[in-house]
């Protein structure tokens, strides 16, 4: 084990006591091309009752799949990942032609992990592509230079809290171009509850559903500001 990687564990145990991140590989098929195949330092999927953001959740996955597959096109877009956890779509993104990707989140401890998940895949990114960590507080105002600076959001198990609802919309609209797209997957135990909310705030903040389909347990919901 790297030096990076003991000190990643350690942040681990000291948030857990006993859990520990370990390393996973992900094999994605890509739709006219190699697979790709990303390393990420996670927590495994017992924990995720605890450290939701160093989890893998199977929205992240379902995202990923829809970037393989072509659903989701990023060739020569901005990207930006809200709440990104691990990174495994955000990452994803980099090493699909994306001309910019912006991974987020708030706690500290995640970001660590996350930079170092971005540091493990560099060798694959690339030049062309620039991949950027930062945090970022839903309930703050845009910083200036990120201000409609975004052609695509995407987000895993972002809709959960009641309190962030509105703030998560309220910034993403904040963070779009015109004509931009927020894409969502929510599992459905935590999102159906939350539905009329959610539905609420989004039409608050300017967005339309442009498509709706479900994955197994898990909701996508693809939406364009207007």
């Amino acid at each position: 084990m790297s030096d990076d990687e003991g000190a990643l564990d350690g942040v681990a145990q000291m948030m857990l006591g006993e859990a520990a991140l370990e390393e996973q590989l992900f094999t994605l098929p890509v739709h006219g091309q190699s697979d790709a195949q990303l390393r990420l330092m996670c927590l495994p999927s017992d924990f995720q009752h605890t450290i939701v953001g160093l989890v893998v959740w199977e929205g992240a996955k379902v995202l990923a799949s829809a970037l393989g597959d072509g659903t989701i096109l990023v060739g020569g877009k901005r990207v930006l990942e809200l709440g990104a956890g691990c990174g495994l779509p955000g990452i994803l993104c980099s090493l699909m032609n994306a001309r910019r990707v912006v991974l987020t989140d708030f706690d500290s401890d995640v970001l660590e992990v996350l930079n170092k998940n971005v540091a493990m895949n560099s060798v694959r990114i690339p030049e062309s592509c620039e991949v950027n960590v930062c945090k970022l507080d839903w309930s703050l105002p845009v910083p200036s230079e990120m201000a409609a600076a975004f052609d695509i959001l995407l987000g895993t198990d972002v809709i959960y809290d009641p309190n962030f609802i509105l703030p998560m919309f309220r910034i993403s609209s904040s963070l779009l171009c015109g004509g931009g797209s927020l894409i969502l997957a929510n599992g459905c135990p935590r999102f159906v509850p939350k539905r009329q909310q959610a539905e609420q705030a989004w039409t608050q903040c300017g967005f339309v559903v442009v498509n709706e389909h479900q994955v197994k347990n898990t909701v996508v919901i693809w939406l364009r500001k207007m």
